[in-house]
């Protein structure tokens, strides 16, 4: 009886990876109304610029995750037809500031392997392009007791704090009105579905015992709109374009670069 268990775990874990996920998210930033910055912005920008700054950055993005035999891509979902937006740019004393809306073709392609725990993606700098290949992050999430219905799929709840950089924490002190109420984190809400046994999700998280089903901060949520599984394996492509550098030369070189111009993506 004991070998009989076996071979059937056996069975349906083969099963399990014989196989191809394609899982599509819809992307939507999440603007504050009462953003401390929104003052100072509009000083900069008028406010007849600054509503249109914010209707563009309020718009939906289309993104999908391949998934096979533990390894996955994130990238643009091109089925999904996207509206073109205007980038924009003002100057700030003298800072240049520059808001590019559209991607360019070598942004948003992330390839994960699993059990590797690395990641390669596609990166550029003011039209430079680069492969950033790097460890995982291994993120510590907390299980939360607590279960939401998201379509068909039971999802548990976890969540996740992330401290931010000191560049990051820095530059949102030197904009708020209060800097006492500027918090040196991030927390992060996902909801996964054991019934989908990958532990991946969107962008660079993964890691739950179940795929993300939505995943939301203050800022954005991702939120899965459709599934599809073939019961056949698949081969990933890594990133081609450019020199390969960790995500911290990456960093470095992004500061260089961008010290008299300041970039938003």
């Amino acid at each position: 009886m004991r070998k009989t268990i076996a071979l059937l775990v056996l069975f349906i874990s083969v099963f399990a990876f014989s196989q191809t996920y394609e899982v599509h998210y819809r992307f939507t930033p999440i603007l504050d109304a009462g953003d401390e910055n929104s003052e100072e912005l509009t000083k900069m920008l008028g406010k007849e610029q600054l509503a249109k700054m914010n209707e563009m950055l309020g718009k939906p993005k289309f993104f999908l995750l391949k998934f096979s035999e533990n390894k996955s891509i994130f990238l643009k979902d091109t089925s999904v037809e996207e509206e073109k937006m205007e980038d924009m740019s003002f100057q700030d004393g003298n800072t240049k500031v520059v808001l590019m809306f559209n991607e360019s073709e070598s942004e948003t392609y992330i390839y994960k392997d699993l059990d590797e725990l690395t990641l390669t993606k596609q990166a550029d700098i003011l039209g430079k392009e680069f492969i950033i290949h790097d460890k995982l992050t291994e993120f510590d999430w907390k299980i939360e007791d607590s279960i939401k219905k998201i379509g068909d799929l039971e999802c548990k709840k976890a969540t996740l704090r992330i401290e931010k950089t000191p560049e990051q924490f820095a530059s949102e002190q030197k904009h708020a009105k209060d800097k006492n109420n500027v918090k040196s984190y991030t927390d992060y809400t996902a909801y996964y579905a054991e019934s989908i046994p990958i532990n991946d999700g969107p962008d660079n998280y993964f890691g739950l015992p179940g795929l993300i089903v939505e995943f939301v901060s203050d800022e954005f949520r991702y939120e899965m709109t459709e599934l599809k599984i073939t019961k056949e394996n698949s081969k990933f492509d890594k990133p081609k374009k450019g020199k390969t550098i960790t995500q911290k030369e990456f960093d470095t070189i992004f500061k260089e670069k961008t010290q008299s111009e300041e970039v938003y993506f």
